[in-house]
């Protein structure tokens, strides 16, 4: 619940009256940062509405083209005009957030005792694996059983260690083709929210993606190891992404039908 009251309140900073000169409410932002910590306190993926209120800031209200922007890095033309993010006050909330992060980050590792946890095999089999491609492998079978529980949580499990998914250990492996096909959808999709015509379909797709992908960032094995294989717990932010991108393919679905009927 305190991810997404963070969000919400942080989307409260921009309801601001239009007599005011200034475009957002510190205090608003200051609120969203206390949730945050809230919700870091009982779950460490709570931080990661930080990321999603970033992402919000900078595709619905300032409005950023994220492919125009990542052209005009990679090719240098046009540089940004620091002066007007100055002026709508996105690298104060950026600056604000990110002070904040690190904050939390930084009270969450001195409560841990200064070091990572510890974990065995058995709570984590891919991460104990020698060969970085087998590692790499299963990680991505993980992200697409994760991607199915999502699609349909018809088999859940308290513990999903000890050798309850097995691990791919030859790419003649017929669970190969999930990895495949879960890149392929990943990857239309981000081809749509990057390189659409349409500029409301590429801010929802995109937002859809930022919420799917990076409540699930401390889960994916990349940063540091986890001590489980699939956790339901960890979906529970991502799942607004899931429904957002859900809800906008049926929606596209039903009036390309009712178009072409």
């Amino acid at each position: 619940m305190h991810p997404f009251l963070s969000f919400l309140t942080y989307c409260k900073a921009f309801n601001r009256g239009s007599d005011r000169d200034d475009r957002f409410s510190v205090q608003w932002v200051a609120v969203s940062l206390l949730l945050c910590a809230a919700a870091m306190l009982c779950k460490e993926q709570g931080i990661t509405v930080l990321g999603v209120n970033a992402a919000f800031d900078v595709l619905l209200i300032c409005n950023v083209n994220v492919y125009e922007l990542s052209q005009r890095l990679l090719l240098r033309k046009n540089p940004l005009n620091v002066s007007d993010m100055l002026r709508t006050g996105l690298l104060t909330r950026l600056g604000l957030m990110g002070l904040g992060g690190l904050s939390m980050l930084y009270a969450r590792w001195r409560i841990m005792g200064t070091g990572p946890p510890a974990f065995t095999e058995v709570d984590n089999p891919a991460s104990f694996a020698e060969n970085i491609f087998l590692r790499i492998v299963n990680y991505n079978y993980y992200y697409s059983l994760n991607a199915w529980l999502l699609l349909c949580p018809w088999w859940l499990c308290f513990d999903w260690s000890m050798g309850c998914v097995p691990l791919i250990k030859s790419a003649t492996d017929w669970r190969m083709v999930w990895l495949l096909l879960l890149w392929c959808v990943l990857i239309g999709l981000i081809s749509q929210a990057l390189c659409s015509q349409d500029s409301q379909r590429r801010r929802t797709l995109t937002l859809g993606l930022v919420l799917l992908v990076v409540p699930f960032l401390p889960a994916c094995n990349i940063f540091f190891r986890v001590g489980f294989v699939i956790a339901e717990r960890v979906l529970y932010l991502s799942s607004a992404g899931y429904c957002l991108l859900l809800a906008y393919s049926l929606g596209h679905c039903c009036c390309r039908w009712t178009k072409y009927r």
